[in-house]
């Protein structure tokens, strides 16, 4: 909207002109109608069938055959890591929480 008070003045003075040349129509009330609910079936899910494949193909058991293959001190390291990842994401929320600024300081 504008900031000069004169086009304000001027635009507000148009609309409440407009407003009061607004003609209500009362329509006639309307007979009783009965109310029917429509239900219409749930949509089918058409799965792509080369995507089913695919997925059968090896999408499905990628992450225990993944598993199987690495070695004990691997699973012990990618573990590890998943956990310092944890605490440090909770380590940050008790700061925010903590401080209220989220900074750690």
């Amino acid at each position: 909207m504008p900031s000069r008070p004169s086009i304000i003045r001027v635009q507000s003075e148009q609309i409440e002109r407009k407003k009061q040349n607004v003609a209500v129509t009362l329509l006639p009330a309307k007979p009783e109608t009965k109310t029917v609910l429509v239900r219409f079936p749930a949509p089918v899910k058409i799965k792509n069938p080369a995507a089913v494949a695919l997925g059968k193909l090896g999408g499905s058991k990628g992450g225990r055959i993944r598993a199987e293959n690495l070695s004990d001190e691997r699973k012990k390291e990618i573990a590890q890591q998943a956990a310092r990842a944890r605490w440090a994401k909770e380590k940050a929320n008790h700061a925010k929480d903590f401080n209220g600024a989220g900074d750690g300081s």
